[in-house]
């Protein structure tokens, strides 16, 4: 009687010992890897915005997918739209001319340091609403459009403003976390260009 090869459940060519499943262990590995191991817990799951892998059992998206869902009202941070009306007073002509009358003011120096520019020193000045916030005044008046930015009276008082350097500027609570990093990292009397890019970045905060 002729004897019956066993082979190899994975590859199908080796013969294999009796007893043997395999032919070498990376047949083995092979064989009970993706959904065969008895450790699968179903695999990664799909994006449910581009069906691509996602990084964790636990995640419902990619991170691109993620990045894009978690903005405007869906975002963990939302306070009901309110930086959109911040940057439309900050880019506004009025504000400008409320800016400009409060550096006049304070002849154009940090009213907490004393620092202003000149003598080979460039000083990067803020106008800062003091001492009730910007952010307070918007919410005590429901400001929410361009046209009531405008009719409200304390946002533009000379008397509610001070002029500060960026330095001091970060040192106060309400300065942006982001901001203030920047200014730690970053030498301003360099480079022109390092220059101009903090005054485009940095000088219309309050």
């Amino acid at each position: 009687m002729e004897k019956i090869k066993k082979l190899c459940k994975q590859c199908d060519t080796v013969e294999v010992k009796r007893g043997k499943l395999f032919c070498s262990i990376v047949c083995r590995n092979k064989y009970y890897s993706g959904d065969k191991s008895f450790r699968w817990k179903g695999g990664k799951r799909k994006c449910l915005d581009c069906d691509n892998l996602v990084a964790r059992r636990d995640a419902i998206r990619c991170r691109n997918c993620s990045d894009k869902f978690r903005v405007g009202s869906r975002a963990s941070c939302w306070k009901g739209g309110v930086t959109k009306i911040y940057n439309t007073i900050r880019n506004c002509a009025k504000y400008n001319e409320w800016r400009k009358k409060i550096y006049k003011r304070d002849n154009y120096a940090c009213v907490n340091c004393g620092k202003r520019n000149g003598n080979g020193e460039t000083v990067i000045l803020n106008a800062d609403h003091y001492p009730v916030k910007m952010s307070q005044i918007v919410k005590a008046n429901s400001i929410d459009s361009y046209s009531k930015a405008i009719e409200c009276e304390q946002l533009w008082d000379i008397n509610n403003g001070r002029t500060l350097c960026i330095e001091c500027h970060a040192a106060i609570d309400n300065f942006p976390i982001n901001f203030r990093n920047i200014i730690k990292h970053t030498k301003y009397e360099n480079t022109n260009y390092t220059r101009k890019k903090s005054r485009r970045c940095l000088s219309c905060l309050a």
